[in-house]
C-alpha cells in the first residue's frame, strides 16, 4: 500500500493498493487512469518527458547511447544504479525481485 501527496490539481492524493489507484475497478484495471503516479510506467513517462526537453549534449553519456527504448534499456544503462543495486542485493539476498519482462515496456 502506498500513500503519497503528489501535487496535482485534479487528484492531489494518490492512494494505491496492489499497484493501482484506490477505487479502480477490474474493468478499468489496465487503463492509464488506474495507474499510480509513482508506478514504473508513470515514472518512466515523466523521465522521457524530461529527456525530451534537455539538450542532448547536456545529458550524461549513459543517456546518449543508441538503442535506449525500453525501461529496462535505461535501467541497465545506469551503471551507478546497477552497481548500487548489486551491493544492496548482496546484503538483502532474500529480497524478492521482479522478472525482467516486467521492465520491458516503452
Amino acid at each position: 500500500i502506498v500513500w503519497s501527496n503528489i501535487p496535482d490539481e485534479d487528484q492531489p492524493v494518490d492512494v494505491t493498493a496492489n499497484g493501482k489507484k484506490q477505487g479502480s475497478t477490474a474493468k478499468r484495471w489496465n487503463e492509464p487512469q488506474s495507474r499510480s503516479k509513482n508506478c514504473s510506467v508513470e515514472l518512466f513517462r515523466s523521465f522521457k518527458e524530461l529527456l525530451a526537453i534537455i539538450p542532448p549534449e547536456r545529458l550524461p553519456a549513459t543517456l546518449r547511447v543508441d538503442g535506449l527504448r525500453m525501461y529496462l534499456d535505461y535501467k541497465m544503462a545506469a551503471k551507478d544504479y546497477q552497481e548500487a543495486q548489486k551491493r544492496l542485493l548482496e546484503v538483502f539476498q532474500t529480497w524478492v525481485r521482479k522478472p525482467r519482462n516486467f521492465y520491458q515496456f516503452e
